[in-house]
């Protein structure tokens, strides 16, 4: 197996590069083709590597996009404690009841901008 750029031991990949290929999960340009995309993106959305093969031939990969920091002030007033950031799925959440009256509030928004 020729691998351009690599450097060979002996005839064969050196180790890092073994464990390396062997750390990953390998998907063929053909596999990914016929329907294994999702597949590999979800793979990797959940922080796994995926490494994209041409005839056995490592050239591309698949890795997770890193969240985006929270902006400078939110992470100020995280770390001076004022501040609690819960990220993931809104659980708890309590529906509020609707107020019935005898007005709208359409009606309240007209009767302001007379």
């Amino acid at each position: 197996m020729r691998w351009p750029g690599k450097r060979r031991l002996g005839g064969t990949l050196n180790e890092a590069t073994k464990w390396w290929i062997g750390a990953t999960i390998r998907y063929g340009i053909r596999e990914l083709k016929d329907g294994s995309l999702s597949r590999a993106v979800r793979k990797a959305s959940h922080g796994e590597e995926v490494v994209i093969t041409d005839h056995g031939r490592p050239v591309a990969r698949i890795v997770a996009y890193p969240e985006p920091p929270l902006p400078r002030p939110i992470q100020d007033l995280v770390a001076a404690g004022r501040l609690e950031v819960r990220l993931g799925p809104h659980t708890g959440l309590v529906p509020v009841a609707e107020l019935t009256g005898p007005k709208s509030a359409a009606d309240y928004v007209r009767e302001q901008r007379r």
